[in-house]
């Protein structure tokens, strides 16, 4: 990170996994050393936490926006759905992988 920190040719951080929130504390402490602005790459999952998830996005400066991954194929069980993604106040992008069996449907 202080490498980074120091690059002035790289401008922002993208934070991923394995799923980033999996542990806040420590994505928190990660977030908390950048000095440049980040993004999360996440499914969003549905834990016990998500409130607390939600409202440290929404109030960490240095996130910029938040990329959820909803392949195609995907088994939905267990993350966000749309009234917990649209609680967050920043940007999202939704990243998928469409394949030959996508259907507009």
């Amino acid at each position: 990170i202080n490498a980074i920190n120091d690059n002035y040719d790289i401008t922002e951080f993208v934070l991923t996994g394995g799923e980033p929130f999996a542990n806040l504390d420590e994505a928190k402490r990660l977030i908390s050393v950048m000095k440049k602005k980040c993004f999360i790459n996440t499914t969003l999952p549905l834990t016990e936490n998500i409130n607390d998830v939600i409202d440290y996005i929404n109030s960490e400066k240095k996130i910029q926006g938040v990329n959820i991954s909803r392949h195609i194929g995907f088994d939905f069980k267990g993350v966000a759905d749309i009234d917990v993604i649209n609680r967050i106040k920043k940007p999202i992008r939704i990243n998928t992988v469409i394949n030959k069996n996508f259907s507009f449907d």
